[in-house]
C-alpha cells in the first residue's frame, strides 16, 4: 500500500511525501508426501537401504552449479515479513538549475 501526496507550495517549490507498507507471507512447506522424516520413500517401498525415514534427502555439489536433487527437511520455511517506507523529496527551482534534496527511512521486520 502507498500513500502519496505531491504539495506544489510555488512554481519554483514542490514537496513529494510517499507513505509505503508492504507485507508478505512467505511459504516453503513441503507437501507432505516429500518430507524427508517422514514421507514416502521410495528405497523403503523396494526394499533398498536409505538414508532417511521418509522423502528424498538433498544433494548438492556444494557449489549450486549443477543443481539439487531431492530436498531435506530443513528446507521447510514459513515467515512473515513487513516493511515501512517514508520517502520525502523537495525539488527546487532557481533559474536554470533544479535542486533535488530528499530522504528515504526504511524499517523491515522478519517474523
Amino acid at each position: 500500500m502507498v500513500l502519496a501526496d505531491t504539495h506544489t507550495f510555488s512554481g519554483t517549490l514542490i514537496n513529494d511525501l510517499r507513505l509505503n507498507y508492504t507485507r508478505g507471507r512467505f511459504s516453503n512447506n513441503l507437501t507432505p508426501e516429500f518430507d524427508a522424516l517422514s514421507g514416502r520413500n521410495l528405497n523403503t517401498e523396494l526394499g533398498l537401504p536409505n538414508l532417511t525415514k521418509g522423502g528424498l534427502p538433498l544433494f548438492t555439489d556444494g557449489l549450486g552449479t549443477f543443481g539439487n536433487i531431492g530436498s531435506g527437511g530443513s528446507t521447510q520455511v514459513e515467515d512473515v515479513e513487513e516493511r515501512y517506507s517514508l520517502t520525502d523529496i523537495l525539488y527546487l527551482t532557481r533559474g536554470n538549475m533544479t535542486w533535488k534534496i530528499g530522504g528515504n527511512i526504511d524499517h523491515q521486520l522478519q517474523m
